[in-house]
Formats: C-alpha cells, sequence, structure tokens
C-alpha cells in the first residue's frame, strides 16, 4: 500500500465516528401534549395579603423553564419547574392597570392552570379562605 493510499484510508477513518454520532436520535422523551395536573399543596389558604403563601403544584409536562401559571385572573410568567413540580407564589392582589392601587383577591375558589408551549393544562381549584390562619 502507498503511503498516499494509506492516508486516505486513515482520514476516512479518523472522520467516521464524528459523522455518524451527529446523525444518531438523541435520546430523550419528547412531551407530545399540554401539561397535566395532578394536585396542588395546599389548595386553601387565608386571602389576604398579610398571609404569604407558596403552593406547589404536582404533574406532567413542565417545561424546565416558561411556563405560564394562571391563578384565577393572575397570570405568573416564566415560573421555572423542577421536574414534576411548579412552586409559585400564591397571588394575593390583582394588579391594577392604572394610579389606582392593586386590589386585594376576595375569598373564594380559583382556577389554576399551566400553560407550556404545547398547550394549557387541566385546572386544579384553589380556595382562599377568609379569616386568618387556622
Amino acid at each position: 500500500m502507498r503511503r498516499r493510499e494509506l492516508v486516505a484510508v486513515l482520514g476516512i477513518a479518523v472522520c467516521w465516528p464524528p459523522a455518524t454520532r451527529a446523525q444518531q436520535p438523541a435520546f430523550r422523551v419528547a412531551q407530545s401534549g399540554p401539561p397535566h395536573l395532578m394536585d396542588i399543596t395546599p389548595s386553601s389558604a387565608p386571602a389576604g395579603e398579610a398571609y404569604p403563601v407558596r403552593a406547589t403544584i404536582r404533574g406532567t409536562g413542565f417545561a424546565p423553564t416558561g411556563n405560564v401559571v394562571e391563578f384565577g385572573p393572575i397570570k405568573i410568567s416564566d415560573v421555572a419547574a423542577s421536574g414534576d413540580r411548579i412552586t409559585f407564589a400564591v397571588p394575593k392582589l390583582v394588579p391594577s392597570r392604572s394610579e389606582v392601587p392593586p386590589a386585594v383577591l376576595t375569598p373564594g375558589e380559583y382556577p389554576v392552570t399551566v400553560t407550556t408551549p404545547l398547550g394549557r393544562s387541566n385546572s386544579l381549584k384553589f380556595t382562599l379562605t377568609s379569616g386568618g390562619l387556622p
């Protein structure tokens, strides 16, 4: 074998593994639909800004970042997920779009959903109660 033929063969052998690696499919599970919510903990808390609460949603299909949690009329943007959980501060005020101060969310039941680029989840219920901490 001549030197030129040997270099050509070695050149092909050296280039071959990276080229095939680039064409191999990624081994990750792709989410095929919107998120699915299983539960929210806690599922109730006192209304009023004097009682800050963090809630955790457990479910599937969350994006690592950029999730939008909707709590009744309020959208909480760019919420990160940690695996099958999203934790967020339960809103107690409805933001104002003018010089009027924000309004306090009144006691009642509020739907909670999560939206990702693949769609909106099913809804869970969160209850804001009247009065203080139990």
